[in-house]
C-alpha cells in the first residue's frame, strides 16, 4: 500500500481523538458533494472505484446522505460494462475537529471521515460480513 494511503488510514482512525487548535466547523462544512478515487480490498481481491459522497448536516451535527460508487469491470462487445451501487447513510459530525461517522441504513457498512482544509474529505469505509470490504479515499468537493 502506498505511503499516502497508510497515512490516510492512520489519520482517519485517529480523527476522533485529534483536536484542531482554534478550528471549528459548521453544518455547511459537512453539507455538500465530494467525489474521488478509492482503493480497497474485498472478499474477491483488490478493488478501486470512483466514490461520490453526498451529505446534509443540521446545526446539531446530525448527518443524512448517500455514498455511491462506480467502476469499470471489463468490456462488452463494443461498450464498457460498469458496476455501481449506492447506499443511504446516517451519522454524526464533530464540529470541533471536522470528523464524522456514518453508517449505511440497509447494510453493515461504517464510514469514518474527516474534512480537510483544501476542500477535500478523507474517508475510510469498512463493511464486515459474508462479503467484507474496506476502502480508503480522498474525495474533492464538487458541489460549488
Amino acid at each position: 500500500m502506498p505511503n499516502m494511503y497508510g497515512a490516510l488510514i492512520t489519520s482517519l482512525l485517529a480523527a476522533g481523538t485529534l483536536a484542531m487548535q482554534g478550528c471549528s466547523f459548521e453544518a455547511s462544512d459537512f453539507s455538500g458533494r465530494w467525489e474521488g478515487r478509492s482503493i480497497g480490498v474485498n472478499s474477491i481481491g483488490d478493488t478501486g472505484s470512483i466514490q461520490t459522497l453526498e451529505l446534509a448536516a443540521d446545526d446539531h451535527g446530525r448527518l443524512r446522505g448517500s455514498i455511491a460508487w462506480r467502476e469499470a469491470v471489463g468490456k462488452d462487445f463494443e461498450l464498457d460494462k460498469v458496476r455501481d451501487d449506492a447506499e443511504d447513510l446516517i451519522g454524526l459530525a464533530d464540529f470541533t475537529n471536522g470528523s464524522f461517522v456514518l453508517v449505511e441504513t440497509e447494510e453493515s457498512g461504517t464510514l469514518v471521515g474527516r474534512i480537510l482544509s483544501d476542500r477535500k474529505v478523507e474517508l475510510l469505509r469498512t463493511q464486515p460480513g459474508i462479503q467484507p470490504v474496506v476502502t480508503a479515499s480522498t474525495l474533492e468537493r464538487i458541489d460549488d
